[in-house]
């Protein structure tokens, strides 16, 4: 199976689909980790697969040390450019989510807006995680970030359009065995374009199994960026705190 992330990440059209995802969902969830884990300035914060930095560029306004990784040249290019033009120096480093290891060690570990189940094998999926134990303190903490798949697969559109920067975007989704898969086509007066997601639908109860499992426990578990109580047929959203047990 192809790696499609790679080619849709390195788009310049990726950011004009997720141009609803915006800095005010940003800052609602660096809110909610701040008031959660009421880490201090003298902290370590690692972002992994930080996209366009939105998060990282928050935190590090707000005075926070962060360091941050992506795959993704195009969108690490983006969150520089956003760094030079607000005077702050930055820690952005060019890595796969599985194959990256630190020598220090972080307070807290963000993987956030879905940044996770890209990868056919479960295995893959969930190294990045296994391999944190290592350079994560003992009492820090994972915040994770995942869609509610049981709400996906209740609510999802089959079929969506909208316009943006003269562009048409058409997104398709259907679910095939344990994977959301959505074909976005972006149509110009010159051009079309199609890009592929595939995300694997992972279970609450399995999450939180496999992260026991990988030596987690869940310190506190979300269902908005609000902060509100996860609710298996309403959230949207399943964002986990995780520990070291």
């Amino acid at each position: 199976m192809s790696d499609w992330f790679k080619e849709w990440f390195a788009s310049k059209e990726y950011l004009d689909v997720y141009s609803h995802r915006d800095e005010y969902d940003a800052s609602k969830i660096v809110d909610l980790i701040l008031k959660k884990t009421m880490v201090n300035h003298d902290a370590l914060i690692l972002d992994a697969a930080c996209g366009s930095g939105r998060h990282t560029l928050l935190l590090t306004e707000k005075g926070f040390n962060v360091t941050s990784f992506d795959l993704s040249r195009q969108l690490l290019g983006i969150a520089k450019k956003e760094f030079s033009d607000g005077g702050l120096e930055h820690k952005l480093i060019l890595a796969d989510l599985r194959n990256i290891f630190f020598k220090v060690q972080f307070d807290i570990i963000l993987n956030l807006f879905t940044s996770f189940g890209y990868f056919n094998e479960d295995t893959e999926n969930f190294i990045f995680f296994d391999n944190s134990r290592s350079f994560l303190k003992k009492d820090g903490l994972i915040i994770f970030d995942y869609f509610n798949s049981y709400f996906i697969k209740e609510n999802f559109e089959p079929v969506s359009e909208k316009s943006i920067n003269g562009k048409k975007i058409i997104e398709r989704r259907f679910i095939e065995g344990d994977t959301i898969i959505k074909l976005v086509d972006i149509i110009t007066n010159k051009t079309t374009k199609n890009f592929t997601e595939r995300v694997k639908l992972y279970s609450d109860k399995y999450l939180l199994e496999k992260f026991s499992a990988l030596g987690f426990e869940t310190k506190y578990m979300f269902g908005d960026y609000s902060g509100n109580s996860f609710n298996a047929a309403q959230s949207k959203r399943l964002i986990l705190f995780l520990r070291l047990k």
